[in-house]
């Protein structure tokens, strides 16, 4: 099968100071991957890296955003200790000109970056006197401002705001809509205020909303916001009886329709199972359709023993299907890599990605991630559940892996790349190597999955420098068969592109 379309990849990952990355205007279509019966040429020259050169950045203190390319140059904006700049890379990854945003605050606190290809649209937001703003600004592929910024928005009331960062910014797959909205909260009243701002790819006004949601328990937030190409909005909210817990009671899916100040929701049924609360929602403008999946647990022992698959329809979130995958003894068996128990063998796994094919195959991707006694967080083995049009289960892979207490969290987790006739895992793992005193090194390691459904692992990715560290869960693909990945060369901090 061949997989001929991507967009932007949509990775839960920790925190970490390292500003989550964005796609390129290349991904317009409206599903992740299209699964086709034809099967493409696979191009078995291996692939070149390109390393660009360290400009004095630290690893620790450098936030930065890979943008992609904006006519010939390839944008990378980067921010330390109040000071931002736009680094410009030609197609070898050589330096041409890293460019001061001198009209940022200094107090800028998040960055958004939407990229046309001919142009890239800034949004940053920034405090001053503890009110907090947000602005747009269109730049030109030299990170030339093409016109003053613009104020979308100012907080009303700043004391309602969850930290710093009072606003985020989505765009819908083709990029025709962009979407800020802001969430507050007042403790009091078990009650969100949203305010919805939508625009078009030219940043003119579409509509301004505000919507109230109501929720039953402290720091229970909806999740998963995405925009369609129409301007509506989606999320999910789960209930739980406890802030700490790992599961949801309930959960609903919401609808906010472009143009009108109206929440609709309907319930996304579990059969009276909790849900793990790390559900993955998909929208699928191909078959105007919202994909809904979670790890369910049993009802005695809460142990994770089901895979859930919804699909509402677009326009009314109708329910269209439900189907449950059991997570059977003799699955985990298969699975199980740690000392607990079989029976707990998918209880630190989270759905991470759903892709939809043409012919609504479905292909969730989960990693498993926990944190020690130590606490140090493990990004560990990933499972592959690859389920037809009837909800059948029709195969399930591993990758294993241990990513642990002697690798640092900014090289952990994985990065996966679409290159039309199959898709690509990145990853950190342990190598047997006889000349180290411990035997072993972290290398770039690639596995592909192919029209076959089968996983396989690559040879070592030709030009692979051993002097550098990678961190592939940071990296973007820029375009149909390019990724550019941040590394690490001691503390400082580069960029390599991958061309397949």
């Amino acid at each position: 099968m061949n997989f001929s379309k991507t967009l932007k990849i949509c990775i839960l990952l920790p925190e970490s100071k390292t500003v989550f990355v964005k796609s390129h205007p290349i991904f317009n279509t409206a599903i992740l991957v299209l699964f086709v019966l034809t099967a493409g040429n696979i191009n078995t020259s291996g692939q070149q890296i390109e390393y660009s050169v360290p400009l004095g950045d630290n690893i620790q203190n450098t936030d930065f955003d890979i943008v992609g390319y904006c006519h010939n140059h390839l944008l990378i904006f980067k921010s330390s200790y109040n000071e931002y700049n736009m680094v410009l890379y030609n197609d070898s990854m050589n330096i041409i000109d890293q460019v001061p945003l001198k009209f940022l605050p200094k107090e800028t606190v998040k960055e958004d970056f939407v990229n046309l290809g001919n142009k890239v649209i800034m949004i940053y937001q920034y405090t001053h006197k503890k009110d907090i703003y947000c602005e747009s600004v269109q730049l030109n592929e030299d990170a030339v401002p093409l016109s003053t910024p613009v104020l979308i928005d100012k907080t009303i009331h700043p004391e309602q705001v969850f930290g710093d960062k009072a606003y985020a910014a989505i765009h819908s797959d083709d990029k025709s809509k962009i979407m800020i909205f802001e969430m507050l909260g007042k403790e009091d009243s078990l009650e969100y205020h949203i305010h919805t701002f939508l625009y078009d790819s030219a940043m003119r006004i579409l509509n301004t909303g505000a919507v109230n949601l109501s929720y039953a328990v402290l720091d229970e937030k909806p999740v998963r916001f995405k925009v369609a190409d129409d301007g509506n909005l989606y999320f999910l909210m789960g209930n739980k009886t406890n802030p700490s817990d790992p599961y949801y009671q309930r959960m609903k899916i919401y609808i906010k329709p472009a143009g009108r100040d109206t929440l609709l929701s309907d319930t996304v049924s579990s059969g009276g199972h909790l849900l793990k609360s790390n559900p993955v929602l998909k929208i699928d403008e191909l078959h105007q359709k919202l994909w809904v999946s979670a790890f369910g647990y049993d009802n005695k022992i809460h142990n994770i023993d089901r895979l859930m698959l919804w699909t509402f329809s677009m326009d009314s979130l109708k329910l269209l299907k439900y189907n449950t995958v059991l997570l059977t003894d003799s699955i985990k068996k298969n699975m199980e890599s740690k000392d607990e128990g079989l029976h707990e063998t998918f209880n630190d796994y989270n759905l991470n990605q759903l892709v939809v094919g043409n012919d609504e195959t479905t292909l969730l991707i989960a990693e498993e991630k926990y944190t020690d006694i130590n606490n140090v967080t493990h990004h560990n083995d990933m499972a592959f559940f690859t389920i037809n049009s009837s909800g059948v289960l029709t195969g399930i892979q591993k990758i294993k892996k241990d990513q642990g207490s002697d690798l640092s969290s900014v090289y952990a987790s994985y990065m996966m790349v679409n290159i039309g006739h199959a898709l690509h895992f990145l990853m950190n793992k342990s190598h047997h190597v006889f000349r180290f005193l411990n035997n072993y090194r972290y290398l770039l390691t690639d596995y592909r999955y192919g029209d076959n459904q089968k996983l396989e692992q690559m040879p070592t990715l030709r030009g692979l420098a051993n002097k550098y560290f990678w961190a592939p869960r940071y990296g973007v693909q820029v375009s149909r068969s390019e990724v550019v990945v941040p590394c690490t060369i001691g503390s400082s901090l580069l960029f390599a592109k991958i061309a397949y």
